[in-house]
């Protein structure tokens, strides 16, 4: 009964019922673990943790995954521990991207020493896509190196593969290589990839100078999957889509009051802070100017805090575009320009200068 639960959850999931999936997903735990089958119990745990995420449940996902790893530390095995060490990773993302970089790392080192090549893969494409969030450019740029290195790569790792270098080409703004990767994505696995395919996709948009389109394409993927883990950044593309379109004023802000309505359901400390950058955004937009200056000031500071000058400097690149230069502080729009400048970041330097430049 506890293998035919497991199929049936991962039909589900396929299906799109995050519900049904992890109901299943359930069953087949309870049923592990009543036959005392700890392998398939800890197989198992790996899939219930990011339904939750699927489904909204962020804290308790996070909480079950760092108890997750602490239990895999003492008792579980190398191939276990690495396993374990990616999933906690990926559910940390809205809460602390840096954090869970670190841990997507360690589980990549506990791989490439354990030889688990299969493991190796999977963490790679992840942390490439995590490093490329970060503005870790030339990390990312190591791992895509190391995926080429493999004889041959699944099908649902030539996806992740290919929409990884579309992302990174586009925020160096090489629109045609970005292009071309998104050219090359297998076919027979898009429609597996409701949100990640439709989110770089906005992202390719965007940073290639067509934010319409991006903002469209961002906020599709944030209504197909309210609560997964592509939502915030869905979010932060979309924000920065709708700030970089050639609308009026007014359309402009009801697509941001589109999104702040989107995303209400939202947690952890990256996700709420990219939204607040949003509320300072649309405060500004609404004529609230004050508030918009003050919005963006603590941003700032939580970026700061959080260690993430991508974000830092994204943020300033939207603020700037709100408020004009004289409502930045010529500090934050300097350190803005070298980060984006040393990172090869061309988009966004662009909007920059161009916002400065009058």
């Amino acid at each position: 009964a506890p293998h035919v639960n497991r199929a049936l959850g991962y039909l589900r999931f396929l299906e799109g019922d995050f519900r049904g999936a992890l109901e299943a997903t359930d069953l087949s735990l309870a049923g592990y673990e009543a036959l005392g089958d700890v392998e398939f119990f800890l197989k198992q745990l790996g899939p219930k943790i990011f339904l939750l995420m699927f489904l909204g449940r962020g804290v308790e996902s996070t909480m079950l995954a760092r108890g997750y790893v602490d239990w895999i530390r003492k008792h579980g095995d190398l191939r276990q521990l690495s396993s374990a060490l990616s999933t906690a990773g990926t559910t940390l993302t809205n809460e602390d991207p840096r954090a869970s970089f670190a841990l997507e790392m360690e589980g990549l080192e506990v791989a490439r020493k354990g030889g688990f090549g299969s493991l190796e893969l999977g963490i790679l494409v992840n942390g490439a896509e995590s490093a490329i969030e970060l503005g870790e450019f030339a990390k990312a740029e190591e791992m895509l190196a190391r995926l080429e290195e493999f004889p041959s790569l699944p099908t649902g790792d030539m996806l992740a593969y290919n929409l990884n270098q579309a992302n990174l080409a586009a925020y160096r703004g090489d629109a045609e290589r970005a292009r071309q990767a998104m050219a090359a994505l297998p076919q027979e696995e898009l429609a597996r990839s409701i949100t990640w395919v439709p989110r770089v996709r906005a992202v390719v948009s965007t940073q290639s100078g067509d934010p319409e389109p991006g903002y469209e394409l961002a906020l599709g993927a944030i209504r197909v999957e309210k609560g997964g883990p592509n939502v915030p950044f869905a979010l932060w593309t979309a924000t920065r889509a709708a700030l970089w379109s050639d609308r009026q004023l007014p359309q402009a802000a009801s697509c941001l009051k589109t999104l702040l309505d989107e995303t209400a359901t939202l947690r952890g400390s990256w996700a709420l802070n990219a939204r607040a950058s949003l509320e300072a955004s649309l405060a500004g937009l609404d004529g609230h100017r004050d508030v918009a200056i003050a919005g963006f000031s603590q941003v700032l500071k939580t970026w700061k805090a959080m260690n993430l000058p991508f974000d830092h400097a994204a943020t300033v690149g939207d603020a700037l575009v709100v408020l004009g230069a004289d409502g930045v502080s010529p500090e934050e729009i300097e350190s803005a320009t070298e980060y984006f400048s040393g990172i090869g970041a061309v988009p966004m330097l662009e909007r920059i200068k161009k916002a400065t430049s009058g």
